[in-house]
């Protein structure tokens, strides 16, 4: 994924058990909150998920990144 601020990568694990999620995690080289959301089908896959400005801002450097699970 993509920090939406610095536009640094970075990976994080999420846990799609519990079904659709979002939640803030900061960016371990710039610190600004990172808001993931997550998409989970019916059958617990992951369709996706964002990763996106907590403050609803767009992100002045690249686009949010979206990434899907390979089926």
């Amino acid at each position: 994924m993509q920090c939406p601020f610095c536009g640094e990568s970075f990976e994080t694990a999420v846990d799609p058990s519990a079904g659709s999620f979002r939640y803030v995690e900061d960016c371990q080289v710039c610190c600004q909150p990172i808001e993931l959301t997550g998409e989970v089908d019916e059958d617990g896959a992951l369709l996706g998920v964002t990763a996106g400005r907590d403050d609803g801002a767009f992100a002045t450097g690249p686009a949010p990144a979206r990434w899907h699970t390979a089926n």
